[in-house]
């Protein structure tokens, strides 16, 4: 190489096969023999700075990484002997030269990818969060292609997309809810329309019915299979002077679509006009309470106590339907 006056010392510096950069610096004055601005030979070999079982000398100078012509020339008369041309130190053919020596830019793409990402990441359970997860997404692939930072890049799609997804989700159950929610209510609206619609027809259906007759009292069927006016009760300290008592039994079936409680106490004589509700006096096969599950049929004996005489007898039920009371009679 080539050195001036005005140098004290010259350092060379390469890189082994492991990766490890090494130097040293040679003093110009302790060289036997040297004169400024004169060709000089260094004897690396000789000196022991390159382990020759490892590492050739033109390993070591094609991985070291020059700076300035001067020294890349220097360089390579050591090595060779000879001055390097014109040709060969063109920076195109040198791939030392051209190799990346910075951190790769951010760019727009890569920093709106990364913060629309991270925004859509904190509010994925929003509708915004769908949004944001696809311009992140949109951004971070435009800034992968256009070569910038690649680890904004891939952040931004990550994130974007597990906002996205998150936003997805919440959406769907979102419509799900909703669905769900209104097949309900559409199903209880139909219900409600059904019960008003029975009810209805409660208000309208018959409410007298002649002696024979099997009586609809609204959901429950009545036929009056016996009538006995000469009954003497056996627990001779609840009978009164002046009253009759008649054990009136009846069939009872549930014809509605939903089960229904029906008791002895539901019922009532008639008689003359006044009503008389069932008496607490024991009967054989008594009508006791008992609920019953549609096409459910119950029979059972009811005792009643009225005035002696009585004419007109009848059997009374009430039941509400529409805020309404209603009374049904069937002639005994």
């Amino acid at each position: 190489f080539i050195a001036s006056a005005a140098q004290e010392s010259v350092t060379l510096s390469w890189r082994e096969a492991s990766n490890k950069t090494k130097s040293w610096t040679i003093s110009m004055a302790e060289r036997e023999g040297f004169e400024p601005s004169k060709a000089f030979t260094l004897p690396l070999f000789e000196s022991g700075q390159f382990n020759h079982s490892c590492i050739s000398p033109t390993q070591a100078i094609v991985t070291d990484v020059a700076l300035s012509r001067q020294t890349i020339r220097a360089i390579v008369e050591i090595t060779t002997g000879g001055r390097m041309s014109e040709h060969q130190h063109h920076p195109e053919t040198h791939p030392l030269r051209t190799a990346p020596t910075g951190p790769q830019p951010a760019g727009s793409f890569a920093i709106t990818s990364l913060v629309t990402g991270i925004v859509a990441f904190i509010l994925g359970w929003t509708p915004l969060g769908f949004v944001l997860g696809i311009i992140a997404l949109v951004f971070g692939i435009l800034g992968l292609r256009k070569k910038q930072n690649k680890g904004m890049s891939i952040a931004g799609i990550v994130t974007g997309g597990m906002g996205l997804l998150a936003s997805l989700a919440i959406i769907a159950m979102a419509v799900l809810g909703i669905a769900l929610s209104s097949l309900s209510y559409q199903q209880s609206r139909e219900r409600i329309e059904q019960q008003q619609e029975r009810q209805q027809s409660m208000l309208d259906a018959k409410k007298e019915f002649a002696k024979g007759e099997t009586a609809l009292f609204g959901d429950i069927e009545i036929t009056a299979t016996d009538v006995n006016r000469q009954y003497t009760p056996t627990e001779d300290r609840y009978v009164e002077q002046g009253l009759e008592y008649v054990v009136v039994t009846v069939s009872v079936k549930n014809v509605g679509e939903t089960s229904n409680y029906v008791s002895n106490y539901d019922f009532r004589l008639v008689a003359d006009g006044e009503s008389y509700t069932a008496n607490y006096i024991q009967v054989p096969n008594e009508f006791d309470g008992t609920t019953l599950q549609p096409g459910d049929t119950r029979e059972g004996a009811i005792i009643f106590a009225i005035p002696e005489g009585s004419e007109s007898l009848s059997l009374e039920y009430t039941t509400y339907a529409l805020g309404e009371e209603l009374t049904y009679r069937l002639a005994l």
